[in-house]
């Protein structure tokens, strides 16, 4: 009775780790239809990077079947973690990083993003839950495109130079951006410069 036992749970097992294996290679090809795949290839190819420190974009192919760094949920790409990736230089406005409408969390933590301003397409991702900019090396105004975000709750900026000319980011927090911060339940500015000379 023991053996019958024992071989009833070895079939139970592989049968469950089968189908599981399955399902993941159902929703990573339902995830990545051709024209997702398109979007994040379009995305490396514009990025700048290190491809001997890359341990996600440089794996990223029209072939792939699984895709480092992204999420998907119901057949849509939703989490995108491009941390620590080595990228430099800057996102362009109409990259096709900001087509990735059903996108909920964005990471691009810890590249180098050169001192150029956040992109002004952020504000397109307007499911955004989870913004993550630390030691991006972005700099310059942030609030103006956060106002558009208005499904964000969890916002890092450590380490980012937020200073900026003129009336500045602080002059500029009007009654209703001040409420965008607020909202947001979950942020750390450690190590941010918010000087406004």
């Amino acid at each position: 009775m023991n053996g019958s036992i024992v071989s009833w749970l070895v079939l139970a097992i592989s049968t469950i780790s089968t189908f599981s294996g399955i399902a993941r290679a159902s929703a990573s090809a339902q995830c990545l239809g051709v024209d997702q795949r398109s979007l994040l290839l379009e995305l490396r190819n514009s990025l700048v990077f290190n491809a001997s420190e890359s341990s996600k974009l440089v794996q990223w192919d029209q072939g792939a079947d699984s895709w480092s760094g992204v999420t998907c949920e119901d057949g849509l790409i939703v989490g995108l973690d491009l941390s620590d990736e080595s990228i430099f230089g800057g996102i362009d406005g109409s990259s096709s990083l900001f087509m990735l409408k059903f996108l909920q969390h964005l990471n691009l933590a810890f590249n180098d993003f050169n001192s150029s301003a956040v992109p002004s397409g952020l504000a397109n991702l307007s499911r955004l839950v989870h913004l993550d900019l630390s030691y991006t090396g972005f700099a310059g105004p942030i609030l103006v495109e956060l106002l558009h975000l208005t499904q964000l709750r969890e916002l890092y900026l450590d380490g980012v130079n937020m200073s900026a000319e003129g009336s500045g980011w602080c002059g500029a927090l009007s009654s209703s951006k001040l409420e965008v911060l607020r909202r947001i339940s979950s942020r750390s500015l450690s190590g941010t410069n918010t000087s406004n000379p």
